[in-house]
């Protein structure tokens, strides 16, 4: 596994847990599990491509949640397992939360969403609604379940009061006034005490009493983290720089020293959490640091740079990214993968005709690839490479005036899609433009029959079908009839009497991403679902060579379609998107930018190339082997060494196997749920003895600790 963080900026990270690990993810689908307490990279998920509102990371067993958008613009809740990379369970949930969290015992979600009646209550193993909090007492920003997992205490900003609750019975038990319009709230570990942001002003509270402990002004904060009973994190912005103050706390009261320190935290970009004892930033580098008052550690030695392209020509494979593109022998990089060895390579750079921008690519021919840039308007140029020659590169189109995206390349015809929801498609011998094209929501688009352009799209009140067919010359619209919500992507055969589609269901309740074999359409017969994938995939693409489909929907796997069976490639802990056929292999690129091969025949791993920001490119074997590629101007002694030193900044030589929950519990049996965490004198949520509040004649009343009776309830 590369020894890399994402391939871009951290944007979320897990909710402040109990768990020796945090969790981070980024805009390329990416979960990475860090090992806080090692400052290890620990293991990666690919789950999607959107960015979650929440990442949760489970107190005690290999699991997370977060919550997602769909295509209809409603949410879910998303469990996985991290260690198996298996997916738990959907719950689609009313709105986007204002806060969400496992209980201490792991046992339950708590959401809080802004409507009246707003605590929602979820089994953490399957998702199942427990028991919807309906008392009708308002919004409410912020709630914790005790230890126990019997009672609950909420926060409600607008009315400024704490709320216990008995989750068995719905039961109100104690209203406590308090400061109002906090921002930013956490409980301290021993739950008595909280603290938030009111104003440029830090306030730790008293969650029985709702009295105000102490308050510290500090310009420019930003939020504040309580890593123990007796320590505050408080992160502060200046210039878009962030700082760090550390302040002591004594009985939930703030002691500052009387000189404050900041400290500034290196490469931070404004997302902040809590895992155990330690404040967890992430960074723009696509790594985290780990920081405590004794150390700031920054994990994830190197920074990926993404693939976004890859074409063949002339036996090199060309590899496109915001870096620029280079191309290496492919037979050299298949043939000396060599078990558990390192080797060097060279790659040679192409000369692009334009500076700056991102390079995209698509095969073209034998020896022919086409290129453009795709983060501006751009001409298409055809690059064009003969064994040991220089690629020749030589415009065929004007200046489009509109950014492209992608292109399709057909037996006489090239369709190029715009970023605007356009296509145009051009012959492909003297690229004289036949059609210009627009719809609503179009998604993607085949030729067929040399006169037919095919064209997906979602779904729409003008044309009940996300399925259109138009006559390349006459431009005559037919509607193809089609039960699917949106279809994102088309693929045909070589003689074009069967095509294929990557759809989403209209079926509200189950948002299924399938992958259709259907007929020509002007011929009739049933269509077939080859394969679903339980959720929105809509990243999936596929590739069709010498008589087999290959799909890359699923999230997490590759798979063929022989014209008699589905075949399932070995999983590679990656998240497969575009996909090109090899002689013999087959090639995705991920969605964290690395390309991943496997052998066609066996349908196993063969090799993964990840492209470093550094500028090394490493070309990682199944069997272990190492290929270390660097460019072909570099100067001699600028070439490093093997040594595993070196190796070990770019690779985990050792990965690390994340424990089991029995070896990190061994008390507990295997796939039990953990025994509740038993209550503590200090947490003030579930203290048994009566106590009295801002109102004098309000005590609340023994809680019995019910837990467990009310799992099965509302369910």
């Amino acid at each position: 596994m590369p020894n890399s963080g994402h391939n871009s900026a951290v944007l979320t990270l897990s909710s402040p847990n109990l768990s020796p690990f945090a969790a981070s993810m980024a805009q390329d689908g990416s979960i990475l599990i860090w090992n806080v307490q090692e400052n290890t990279l620990a293991d990666r998920l690919f789950v999607m491509e959107d960015r979650p509102s929440f990442l949760v990371v489970h107190p005690q067993r290999p699991e997370l949640f977060f919550v997602a958008r769909g295509s209809d613009n409603g949410y879910r809740i998303e469990a996985w397992n991290w260690e198996n990379h298996q997916k738990l369970f959907t719950k689609p949930i009313p709105e986007l939360p204002l806060s969400i969290a496992y209980s201490p015992n792991g046992t339950r979600i708590v959401a809080t969403y802004p409507r009246w009646d707003s605590i929602g209550l979820y089994n953490a193993s399957n998702g199942r609604e427990i028991r919807q909090m309906t008392s009708g007492y308002g919004i409410v920003d912020f709630a914790s379940i005790s230890s126990s997992g019997a009672n609950m205490l909420s926060y409600r900003s607008s009315a400024g009061e704490f709320i216990y609750h008995r989750i068995a019975t719905n039961e109100v038990l104690a209203e406590v006034k308090t400061l109002r319009n906090l921002r930013y709230l956490n409980l301290f570990p021993n739950k008595r005490f909280a603290v938030g942001i009111l104003n440029d002003s830090l306030v730790t509270l008293d969650t029985v009493d709702g009295s105000t402990k102490s308050r510290l002004a500090i310009p420019r904060l930003q939020i504040a983290f309580p890593l123990s009973d007796t320590l505050v994190g408080a992160i502060i912005k200046e210039d878009d720089r962030y700082f760090i103050r550390w302040i002591s706390v004594s009985n939930g009261s703030l002691t500052p020293a009387a000189t404050p320190r900041l400290s500034r935290i290196e490469q931070a970009n404004g997302i902040f959490t809590v895992a155990q004892d330690r404040l967890i930033a992430g960074l723009t580098t696509g790594g985290i640091a780990s920081l405590s008052p004794e150390e700031s550690v920054q994990i994830a030695v190197k920074r990926p740079a993404a693939i976004n392209s890859f074409a063949r020509a002339g036996g090199q494979l060309f590899i496109g990214s915001p870096q620029g593109v280079f191309f290496l022998d492919e037979t050299q990089i298949l043939s000396q993968l060599r078990d558990r060895q390192a080797q060097l390579l060279q790659y040679q750079k192409v000369d692009l005709p334009f500076s700056g921008g991102i390079p995209r690519m698509f095969s073209l021919s034998e020896n022919d690839i086409l290129l453009w840039n795709a983060s501006s308007a751009s001409r298409i140029w055809r690059l064009s490479y003969q064994e040991d020659t220089t690629p020749s590169i030589s415009a065929i189109t004007g200046v489009h005036s509109k950014t492209i995206t992608n292109l399709g390349v057909e037996d006489q015809f090239i369709i190029v899609f715009f970023r605007d929801g356009s296509l145009e498609v051009y012959d492909r011998d003297n690229y004289s433009r036949i059609l210009s094209y627009s719809t609503i929501g179009l998604q993607d688009a085949i030729i067929i029959n040399n006169d037919t352009l095919l064209v997906g799209k979602t779904l729409t009140s003008g044309f009940n079908s996300s399925l259109l067919a138009i006559n390349l010359f006459t431009q005559e619209t037919s509607v193809v009839q089609s039960q699917d919500k949106v279809i994102f992507d088309l693929q045909s055969t070589t003689d074009g009497s069967e095509y294929f589609t990557h759809s989403i269901s209209q079926n509200s309740d189950n948002q299924d991403s399938t992958l259709l074999r259907r007929s020509h359409p002007t011929l009739a017969f049933r269509n077939s679902i080859l394969s679903r994938y339980s959720g929105e995939d809509t990243g999936a693409s596929m590739a069709y060579d010498s008589g087999v489909l290959f799909s890359s929907l699923g999230m997490d796997q590759l798979i063929s379609w022989d014209g008699r069976r589905i075949m399932r490639f070995e999983k590679t802990r990656r998240l497969p998107r575009s996909i090109m056929p090899l002689e013999g292999y087959v090639a995705a690129i991920n969605s964290d930018g690395t390309l991943s091969v496997w052998n066609t025949r066996t349908r196993q791993f063969y090799a993964e190339l990840v492209l470093l920001e550094s500028s090394e490119v490493l070309i990682l074997g199944d069997n272990k082997s190492i290929l270390v590629a660097l460019a072909s101007d570099t100067p001699p002694a600028e070439i490093p060494g093997l040594t595993a030193e070196y190796l070990s900044t770019l690779v985990l030589l050792e990965n690390l196997r994340v424990q089991s929950p029995s070896e990190r519990n061994p008390e507990a049996p295997p796939n039990q749920e953990p025994p509740p965490a038993p209550a503590t004198g200090a947490d003030s949520i579930d203290q048994e003895s009566d106590r009295q509040f801002a109102d004098p004649d309000t005590q609340i009343p023994s809680p019995g600790e019910t837990d467990g009776t009310d799992d099965t309830s509302g369910e």
